[in-house]
């Protein structure tokens, strides 16, 4: 099982963190050139990020999955307010 995270700031530039379309799509990318993957088993997001809309992070989550880089996605740390359900790979039952 491999796991890897984003969403929190790589650096001090304004649009190095959150979990927007284009953020978690770059860090994926990096994260499976430096770990020598061609896929993550879960992809989490660090927490809720209040600037991206939950369509879009829960949309490219979904794409990432169905192009086979992760098989699951979930977050560690979301407020009690907002609530998801766990995903699998498409057409599974969890």
């Amino acid at each position: 099982m491999l796991a890897t995270k984003a969403g929190l700031p790589m650096s001090d530039r304004p649009n190095h963190q959150g979990s927007s379309r284009r953020w978690l799509v770059t860090e994926l990318d990096n994260s499976l050139r430096r770990l020598g993957v061609d896929h993550i088993d879960l992809y989490q997001i660090h927490r809720w990020d209040p600037r991206t809309s939950d369509e879009e992070t829960l949309s490219v989550l979904t794409d990432l999955q169905r192009s086979g880089k992760i098989r699951y996605f979930g977050s560690s740390t979301f407020p009690r307010t907002v609530s998801c359900r766990p995903s699998g790979p498409p057409g599974s039952t969890i």
